[in-house]
């Protein structure tokens, strides 16, 4: 790249090696930039090259979590297959023996550890009971969702809820520090469109969906709301 020394990798489907124009396109709409200089000459030289490699296809998938096809996890830097662990290589896929894959999804987190302390499981029953082991089995269901599905067909969701302050919150997150997702708890399910909806629940598979949905007394011209003796009460909807 002009003025930069530090590579750019781009993903290129089959028409965009069509002529030297569909590359130079390609190139500009994923590079701040970079174009082909060459001609249909340069091109024919390159295709030529090229074709005599073996080629590795790499699949981009638009979510986080489960490919089912591959049977692998697949998360920005790493990902899973049987139970063994894979990080991106240099070129920033995921390679298991024959299948290459990778996420075309950003933004969305999650870190990685390969030890496992379940010391943290006394207190956690001590501070949330069975509620909270109801919903530390859900959080774990999730990672298998299609299997589950596939066996049985369905897969219910789970509904926590409880006074303001009664430590919902609190044992979201958590679950979510559990599975890697630092400081985050959901989305506001009654603050989103149809289609937004949609693209949240499109963006992981074999992960949950954490809904937030608050019922509050309004009054004037807000739209009235739930409240049950006079205390805001919190609703999370967490499906699989």
């Amino acid at each position: 790249m002009p003025k930069n020394n530090k590579p750019i990798l781009v993903g290129f489907i089959p028409s965009n090696m069509g002529d030297a124009k569909a590359i130079s396109t390609a190139l500009l709409n994923q590079t701040d930039f970079g174009h082909f200089k060459g001609g249909a000459k340069e091109l024919d030289f390159l295709t030529k090259k090229w074709s005599s490699q073996q080629i590795n296809t790499v699949e981009t998938v638009p979510f986080i979590g489960y490919e089912e096809v591959a049977g692998v996890y697949v998360f920005p830097t790493f990902g899973y297959q049987d139970g063994r662990y894979v990080k991106t290589n240099e070129h920033g896929y995921l390679h298991f023996g024959k299948c290459s894959i990778k996420t075309s999804l950003g933004g969305i987190e999650f870190v990685h550890s390969t030890s496992f302390d379940q010391s943290f499981l006394p207190d956690f029953i001590t501070v949330f009971d069975m509620n909270g082991i109801a919903a530390l089995g859900f959080f774990t269901l999730s990672l298998f969702a299609q299997q589950v599905k596939k066996v049985h067909q369905n897969l219910t969701f789970l509904e926590i809820t409880g006074e303001k302050e009664a430590g919902k919150s609190t044992l979201i997150r958590f679950l979510w520090k559990l599975f890697g997702r630092i400081n985050y708890e959901g989305v506001d399910i009654l603050s989103m469109s149809a289609s937004a909806e949609s693209r949240t629940l499109a963006q992981v598979s074999n992960m949950p969906v954490v809904f937030l949905e608050s019922d509050k007394e309004q009054t004037g011209n807000q739209k009235g709301g739930l409240s049950l003796g006079g205390v805001d009460w919190g609703r999370y909807k967490i499906i699989s």
